[in-house]
């Protein structure tokens, strides 16, 4: 685990996940090496709850961690003072304590399962195959140890450390933790692989689609559009070969970072937006004919003059924009095409202007 969090994910996440599945390694070497029969029970217990509690909290902060949230030192408190209470409780003479001690073990667990769950889909809207997974096995178990948090308080359940309920919660201990493991890997795995579709995806310069990716995102939204309204906009900043010249690449690139922040403040979130190449971009509005694309544009056109850049400077850009609404069964290709004819347009009829094809 130490490995693939170094290798495959370099994250926070993963490392946390490493250490808490190495204590729950070396608790298991320390019950191989001196049996708790052997040893007594008394004394085997101690070490038993601590390491338990500290992998199983370390689970837990994994889960908060890629979930973008920093663990609490609450959290640690918190864990820390229900080890303690399960400690003493071991050595109380009455019952029924003991049982509740018992008891602790499957319902930390079946607490920490089931606040795992919302945190395992980072993105909820669009959650992939592997989180929708993982979210299913953690209900189960969550499920299978509030079970086992009942089933402490039955007669027959055998409270000894010899007892059946004590072998069964032994025998369940190993397949959890390499559940969770395998719960790690494939979340880490799905990640890994979203990252790097990610930036295989994404323009490093500005941030938005490239080309590739603003294809493969436009084609399925045409698609999932139906008989909705959906408009293609192309977007070229003018006499941007000049600003080059005058001020510099670096200035240059600057602007196009602007230009790409200003779209995407100022679109819904829908919106889908790429880079072309050079100083062209495309968009894709979804349930927006071609009168109310016009009107979100002409908002960020007016917004171009006097823009501030990366760096506090202002630079006084202007874009010619063409807009397409989309026709029932037309490719992206031939919805391209009109909106390059209807940008084509506005830079004949010169330039800083929006320009909805009209063509029958």
């Amino acid at each position: 685990m130490f490995v693939l969090g170094d290798t495959l994910a370099r994250t926070r996440h993963a490392r946390i996940w490493a250490v808490g599945f190495a204590l729950e390694a070396w608790l298991w070497m320390l019950v191989a090496l001196f049996d708790p029969h052997e040893v007594g029970f008394s004394a085997a217990i101690i070490p038993i709850i601590c390491f338990t509690t500290a992998s199983a909290i370390c689970n837990f902060a994994g889960f908060l961690e890629r979930a973008g949230r920093t663990p609490s030192v609450w959290l640690i408190a918190v864990a820390t003072g229900a080890a303690i209470v399960q400690i003493l409780l071991c050595y109380q003479s009455n019952h029924l304590l003991q049982v509740v001690a018992y008891a602790m073990f499957p319902a930390w667990r079946c607490l920490l399962f089931a606040v795992s769950v919302p945190l395992v889909a980072v993105d909820r809207k669009q959650a992939s195959v592997t989180e929708r997974s993982v979210i299913v096995m953690l209900l189960l178990l969550a499920i299978s140890q509030a079970g086992m948090t009942v089933a402490a308080f039955l007669p027959m359940a055998g409270l000894s450390p010899k007892g059946a309920y004590t072998a069964a919660l032994a025998f369940t201990t190993t397949p959890i933790a390499a559940a969770m493991g395998l719960f790690a890997l494939m979340l880490m795995a799905s990640d890994f692989s979203r990252e790097r579709l990610r930036l295989i995806h994404t323009d490093p310069l500005t941030g938005v689609l490239n080309r590739v990716g603003f294809e493969e995102a436009a084609r399925r939204q045409i698609y999932r559009s139906g008989a909705r309204p959906l408009t293609l906009v192309l977007a070229d900043i003018d006499r941007f070969k000049a600003i080059n010249d005058r001020f510099g690449h670096l200035t240059g690139d600057a602007g196009l970072i602007g230009f790409a922040r200003q779209m995407v403040d100022g679109l819904p979130d829908a919106a889908l937006i790429g880079r072309f190449g050079g100083e062209e971009f495309t968009i894709v509005l979804p349930d927006h004919d071609g009168e109310a694309a016009r009107s979100r544009i002409d908002a960020i056109r007016a917004a171009l003059p006097g823009m501030v850049i990366p760096g506090g400077a202002r630079l006084n850009l202007t874009a010619s924009f063409g807009i397409a609404e989309h026709r029932p069964r037309e490719t992206l290709e031939g919805l391209y095409a009109r909106a390059d004819a209807a940008l084509y347009q506005s830079k004949q009829q010169g330039r800083d202007r929006t320009t909805v094809d009209a063509t029958p």
